[in-house]
């Protein structure tokens, strides 16, 4: 997004910018204003296993391959003991987002007493 503006910026001036940056904005500072915002599965996650057993989630490694350029990462996510589902990722963060996604699909189909 930084590098459009810019280039909106450069191309067109900072009135051009100004407006460019205002319209494409609005609406995402207004779900942000008002909580409809999206939250990232590992926030999601966060949250309800904090409103579920009382401690967040851990991520754990479970194999890595790949040269240093081009390397992928097998995460799980952990609660409490409980290993949900891996899932593969070109960097920690994304491997550990996508583990998160694979234990809310798990936790979506039980009920909360688990």
């Amino acid at each position: 997004y930084e590098a459009v503006l810019g280039a909106v910026y450069l191309d067109a001036g900072y009135p051009a910018a100004r407006a460019f940056a205002l319209v494409t904005m609005v609406m995402p500072l207004a779900r942000t204003r008002d909580g409809t915002a999206a939250r990232s599965t590992k926030q999601g996650l966060q949250h309800l296993s904090q409103s579920r057993w009382g401690s967040p989630p851990s991520y754990e490694l479970l194999a890595k391959r790949g040269s240093d350029h081009a390397r992928a990462f097998l995460m799980s996510a952990v609660i409490e003991g409980r290993r949900f589902p891996s899932a593969w990722g070109r960097t920690h963060k994304e491997a550990e987002g996508w583990a998160a996604h694979e234990a809310l699909l798990v936790l979506e189909d039980e009920p909360e007493t688990s």
